[in-house]
């Protein structure tokens, strides 16, 4: 193939700089208007707790939500499912990710179990199933001894392994099988993003002289998304589409990008107190949104985002101190129309 010409590289360049410029002007720019914002409500109980986990293009969401327990003086949590504007109660546990068809991966009594035709099948294992695709292949890790990432197909499970360390996690899969996630390496214990494909699990490496990455989804475009460290211990969100690059240039702190749509729209969190969308090179901070302050939301955590656009995560009202002393509800954020 022949290489680019110093012309052909110079506009490259300076395309990439002024994308990367555009994201930095997003983060002060205004928000957009005609967002809506719906609490998706919680479990009776003493503190109010519910978080939704995953969400499908037909706008069913999973998550869970607590209740206290006097006997025990502790929360229990109970799997939800959110459907045409009902909260389902589907026993104690937690659900973590659905798919297109309405199945619900979740770890309840019982252990790893799907949800369809309204009711439970237990597979017969633990773990946490953190993806399903259309197929009801499951991607996840297994708690127990060391843990390691897995892959659950057509009644198997198959122990992904690691990068040469001990332990690794299985955070996604996408319709194509692929599993993004992130292991220990041999050198330093330091965890690195990988994307597991045909067998093989491929190390994604690094950015800007950092030790650590992390995947946290991949889309049925086969592009991952996650947060990369830089040396000085700082999160930077990094995308990779066969080549791991930074997603946008910003000097926020501890950006984490946590879902991305076949659009090609990332939600995630920065600063440990705010959250983004990133969408068609523009950064929108979810808070800045005349909805979210109109509802008087202080805080969003989005876990995903569908292919309409849909967000969805926990949130809060109250003001900005520990978690543990805020009530935190599920939230479905929607986009104009």
């Amino acid at each position: 193939m022949d290489k680019p010409s110093a012309a052909a590289r110079l506009t490259a360049g300076l395309g990439s700089l002024a994308a990367m410029l555009l994201a930095v002007a997003a983060l002060a720019a205004p928000a957009p208007k005609g967002w809506t914002i719906t609490s998706l409500g919680a479990l009776p109980s003493q503190r109010h707790f519910s978080t939704a986990e995953a969400i499908n293009n037909a706008g069913d969401v999973v998550g869970w939500s607590t209740v206290f327990d006097p006997a025990a003086n502790a929360d229990r949590a109970y799997a939800i499912l959110w459907r045409d504007g009902e909260m389902l109660n589907l026993g104690e546990g937690s659900a973590l990710s659905i798919n297109q068809h309405g199945t619900v991966a979740g770890s309840v009594v019982g252990g790893l179990s799907l949800w369809k035709d309204g009711q439970w099948t237990h597979l017969g294992m633990g773990g946490a199933p953190n993806g399903i695709n259309k197929f009801e292949d499951i991607a996840g890790w297994e708690m127990g001894g060391q843990n390691h990432a897995y892959l659950y197909k057509d009644g198997v499970l198959f122990d992904l392994g690691t990068l040469g360390g001990a332990t690794s996690t299985a955070e996604a899969i996408n319709d194509r099988g692929q599993v993004a996630g992130w292991a220990q390496v041999a050198s330093g214990g330091n965890d690195h993003a990988f994307l597991f494909e045909d067998g093989v699990m491929k190390d994604l490496g690094t950015l800007e002289g950092g030790f650590v990455s992390r995947a946290h989804d991949v889309n049925n475009r086969g592009v991952v998304v996650g947060e990369a460290w830089q040396a000085n211990g700082n999160s930077i969100p990094f995308i990779y589409d066969g080549t791991m690059r930074r997603m946008f240039q910003t000097t926020d702190c501890c950006v984490v990008p946590r879902a991305i749509n076949d659009h090609g729209a990332v939600v995630g969190t920065t600063n440990g107190n705010a959250s983004f969308v990133y969408d068609d090179g523009v950064v929108t901070r979810l808070e800045s949104i005349p909805a979210v302050q109109a509802g008087g939301w202080t805080q969003l955590i989005p876990n995903d985002i569908n292919d309409r656009g849909w967000i969805v995560g926990m949130g809060r009202k109250g003001p900005l101190v520990s978690p543990a002393q805020q009530e935190w509800f599920a939230f479905v954020l929607k986009p104009p129309a």
